[in-house]
């Protein structure tokens, strides 16, 4: 994602000042504290899932508009009939942990 600062310019008696806004918004999780990792991402066609405690993982890709367009279980998700793009990747274990993260594809 994209940083974005907004840069206010105003002229008066005294002559030209400048103010920098700072970008405001929410951080997401850290990856290093996931469940499960994802890579690579971005992704070409293969994209692995490992899982610190060695469960079944089931997956569900989604459009950015709610369409699941693949789901599954295991450790690996084939991506090739994705267009390129921002998904959404949701995973799922046996014990009810469930994680949601952006999957970018780029062939």
């Amino acid at each position: 994602m994209d940083t974005i600062f907004i840069l206010w310019c105003c002229n008066d008696a005294s002559g030209i000042w400048t103010k920098i806004i700072p970008p405001v918004g929410i951080k997401e999780s850290a990856i290093e504290n996931s469940t499960f990792k994802v890579y690579p991402n971005p992704s070409d066609d293969l994209v692995k899932i490992w899982n610190d405690n060695d469960l079944e993982v089931s997956y569900s890709v989604l459009s950015i508009d709610g369409k699941t367009l693949l789901s599954g279980t295991g450790s690996e998700i084939d991506t090739q009939s994705l267009t390129n793009g921002i998904y959404l990747l949701v995973l799922s274990s046996q014990n009810g942990i469930q994680q949601r993260q952006k999957l970018i594809i780029q062939h």
